[in-house]
């Protein structure tokens, strides 16, 4: 039976879906609905529908575990993503502590310190006109509108869409919407320098009744972005290593974009001199990104075992699925991808030889660089390699859709 509502809900579209019950009545079923069906890791084989525990991997509920959802229940509304993109970068260690501080709100702000005990004035002191948070001081404030357009990429924090710090990381994270050719750590590198500064401003004032003037503020973000780019740009070419497979053997580097009802997978395979063999793109009917990867695995090898490629590393940057798919079924088990694994095993039986590792995104931009472009120009199937620009296709760097046409 869910294989069936699976089948049916991958081809429903819209904000709301009448279905008939078994009593005869419609009911209703809502977008988040709809995202959790398609979802449902189906497994290769019939079996009985039951019940399962969404916070465990295993399905099995766990009292501990729901104790501590409900413990800590603001903080895992916030995706784990973003931390893995601050902790992993190559960033100073004091600049991550500071992020962390700032999108955990944990700062001791005028709003954080009225939370704890009454104060007389919980007002921004750099404006004096809306309360002192951290998303209000470091990019609502006028200070910090003006320190944002005066240095670095003159960005103007009014037109963006960002209501709190995860709106602002999901929307900086999209290459179409930073400035041109910026990549996301060097973004995030002018953020923390950016807040840095004006923290520091802040208690200046505070303490010492001393409002450093713009133009001073502008320089000290600048010289302080220029200090710190020269030891994480050091750091990120060291990281940024050439991965070629033996002779005979082929790449596979694999990603996904995700969109709010679907997601679109990419393979890229290269040879043991680094040069493309071929490029797949696929529409996935799934949102979550542990089955998306997992899913589009099981595509790439589907598509190396049909093309004869006898020896194949495939490579992909989440980690539980690296671990998972590489582990036995006797030793570990996760309700999402149970299902994906015997399709990759059986897949990948026909290839003499293969091996799946983990890899930063840093070392395969080539994969989710086409899995942007599949997805902003809805593409499928084997791609034309001379139809692609050639950024789209490079490793070091993410590819910006507004810095060129497509060619």
């Amino acid at each position: 039976m869910n294989i069936l509502v699976k089948k049916v809900m991958a081809r429903i579209e819209g904000w709301k879906y009448r279905l008939l019950s078994k009593a005869g009545r419609a009911c209703l079923i809502q977008t988040e609905d709809v995202k959790h069906i398609l979802n449902i890791g189906l497994p290769t084989h019939s079996q009985n529908d039951s019940w399962l525990w969404l916070g465990e991997e295993s399905g099995n509920f766990s009292l501990k575990l729901a104790y501590r959802l409900v413990r800590n229940r603001s903080f895992a509304s916030q995706s784990n993503w973003i931390w893995k993109d601050l902790w992993n970068s190559p960033l100073h260690s004091r600049l991550k502590l500071l992020g962390w501080q700032t999108l955990r709100n944990a700062l001791p702000t005028r709003q954080k310190i009225a939370g704890i005990f009454p104060i007389q004035n919980s007002l921004c002191p750099l404006c004096d006109e809306e309360e002192e948070s951290s998303f209000h001081l470091f990019w609502q404030c006028q200070y910090a509108k003006a320190l944002w357009f005066g240095s670095l990429w003159g960005i103007r924090t009014e037109g963006t869409p960002c209501r709190d710090w995860n709106d602002w990381m999901i929307w900086f994270r999209d290459g179409a919407n930073r400035p041109l050719n910026l990549c996301f750590v060097e973004f995030l590198l002018g953020a923390l320098c950016t807040f840095d500064i004006i923290w520091k401003v802040r208690n200046k004032l505070i303490h010492n009744s001393i409002k450093l003037g713009m133009a001073e503020a502008i320089q000290q973000v600048c010289r302080l972005f220029q200090d710190h780019s020269t030891t994480s740009h050091a750091t990120l070419r060291k990281e940024r290593i050439t991965i070629a497979p033996p002779e005979d053997w082929i790449s596979c580097f694999t990603d996904i974009a995700t969109a709010s009802n679907h997601a679109f997978g990419a393979a890229v395979f290269r040879d043991c001199n680094n040069r493309l063999r071929a490029a797949i793109t696929n529409r996935l009917h799934v949102t979550d990104p542990t089955l998306a990867e997992a899913t589009m695995l099981v595509i790439a090898a589907e598509y190396a075992a049909k093309n004869n490629f006898h020896k194949v590393l495939f490579f992909c940057d989440n980690s539980p699925v690296v671990q998972y798919l590489n582990s036995s079924l006797s030793e570990n088990n996760h309700q999402k991808l149970a299902g994906v694994t015997d399709r990759f095993r059986s897949n990948v039986h026909s290839i003499v030889s293969f091996k799946l590792c983990h890899i930063p995104r840093s070392q395969k931009f080539c994969a989710h660089n086409m899995a942007k472009w599949a997805k902003l120009q809805n593409v499928t199937g084997e791609i034309d390699l001379g139809s692609i620009e050639e950024g789209v296709f490079s490793n070091e760097e993410e590819w910006n859709p507004g810095a060129k046409g497509i060619g």
